[in-house]
């Protein structure tokens, strides 16, 4: 991904708290298996990594993107519509 990520501070606490690094959310912004918009114009980003699911909540911004949440899964979450 060629522009600036930020994370915010609950995405960088998630990150630790289930032992993820900002390489995992990167591949998973590069690479997605599938992605749907969310509320208030964000959109959820889903890859697998590591064996698991990752759903990555992000909103494009002046500048960058800048990360909201990071969520794991152990199956691929179902496709919001």
């Amino acid at each position: 991904m060629g522009e600036q990520v930020r994370f915010t501070r609950h995405a960088r606490n998630r990150l630790r708290l289930y032992a993820l690094g900002e390489a995992d959310v990167l591949a998973a912004l590069s690479a997605p298996a599938g992605s749907a918009p969310s509320v208030k114009g964000r959109t959820n980003t889903w890859a697998e990594c590591a064996g698991e699911w990752l759903r990555v909540t992000w909103i494009k911004e002046v500048g960058g993107v800048t990360v909201i949440t990071v969520t794991p899964f152990a199956h691929q979450p179902r496709r919001e519509e």
